[in-house]
């Protein structure tokens, strides 16, 4: 086997496809490992949570009590603020920003990296050249 998913994979009868992807792990969330851009989504959430904490505005609507099936009431927690939502779009927009220079930077640096072994490459086939 050349995959060692691919029991997995033949049992049921292809329904179920495995493959590897990247797992990001975000401190101070609850459920911690996330795909990038529920990361970068939680990310956003908690570094707004922290502005509005840090400056005393609420980040939801006041909680609501609500009876549930049996009768009894239980508290709703409220929805967050348009402000709140704001604010987290604009952190995401920028988190989604930064990524993608990141990205953009390290893309380079590899094809810069290629191009300096091909020119190191043909520099040493330059100077055999010349020496025979």
């Amino acid at each position: 086997m050349t995959n060692k998913f691919e029991a997995i994979e033949k049992a049921s009868k292809g329904e179920i496809t495995i493959e590897m992807r990247p797992v990001y792990i975000i401190n101070g969330a609850v459920r911690a490992r996330l795909t990038e851009r529920a990361a970068l989504n939680k990310l956003a959430s908690l570094i707004t949570q922290r502005e509005f904490h840090k400056d005393g505005r609420p980040t939801n609507e006041p909680d609501m009590l609500v009876k549930n099936e049996n009768g009894d009431e239980i508290v709703r927690r409220g929805e967050p603020t348009a402000s709140f939502m704001g604010f987290k779009e604009g952190v995401l927009i920028s988190l989604l920003d930064s990524l993608r220079k990141e990205k953009e930077i390290a893309k380079l640096e590899k094809q810069y990296q290629a191009a300096n072994a091909k020119s190191d490459s043909l520099l040493k086939e330059l100077i055999s050249a010349k020496n025979k």
